[in-house]
């Protein structure tokens, strides 16, 4: 994680080392205004902030998805009978911050407690609750996500997959945010360079 931390950090410092340069040669009238190391801080600090604010962002969107899953769940849990369903509730909300498969690991742990009572009360909650994920994963989440993180449907799962991959589930909880800050550097270092040619 620290290692992470420190290459973004790198990535932003000589991202804005660059702009200082840029921003010297496009507009060297300024007026004298703002020195060239005062430009490039200025916007190391402007994406410094809507990185952290995009991965803000992902952390509500995500806790909203987790709330309402466990909520879904709980009611289910209700439902079908099965037992502690307060505790297990709590440990569907912690699994589904954990992107794609959280809902899915929670489920399947809460189908086996439910087999402790009988197979008709595992069956019961696994049908309320897998279809539920269903929903979810084609509606809500997409819909939350979308508005807390302006990141495509499609980069998200990709980074998810290679997060995963790479990381494990610290990788896939870290994907997403990093594809927003990937996203936003690109927009404002490739898309802006463009416009201005």
């Amino acid at each position: 994680m620290k290692r992470i931390a420190m290459a973004l950090a790198f990535g932003l410092m000589a991202f804005g080392a660059q702009a200082q340069v840029k921003i010297a040669y496009i507009d060297p009238l300024s007026g004298g205004g703002a020195s060239v190391g005062e430009v490039g801080l200025k916007i190391f600090q402007f994406l410094a902030e809507e990185i952290t604010g995009s991965v803000g962002s992902y952390v509500i969107g995500q806790a909203c998805v987790a709330l309402v899953n466990a909520l879904v769940a709980f009611i289910a849990m209700s439902i079908a009978g099965v037992p502690f369903s307060v505790l297990l509730a709590f440990l569907v909300a912690l699994l589904a911050f954990i992107p794609l498969v959280g809902g899915m690991i929670a489920g399947i742990m809460v189908s086996l407690v439910a087999l402790t009572v009988d197979w008709q009360t595992a069956v019961l909650f696994a049908i309320i609750y897998f279809a539920y994920l269903q929903f979810e994963a084609y509606f809500v989440s997409p819909r939350i996500m979308q508005r807390a993180v302006a990141v495509p449907g499609a980069v998200a799962v990709i980074a998810v997959i290679a997060g995963g991959l790479l990381m494990g589930v610290l990788g896939a909880l870290m994907a997403i945010p990093a594809a927003a800050a990937v996203m936003l550097l690109l927009k404002e270092v490739i898309i802006s360079r463009q416009d201005q040619r």
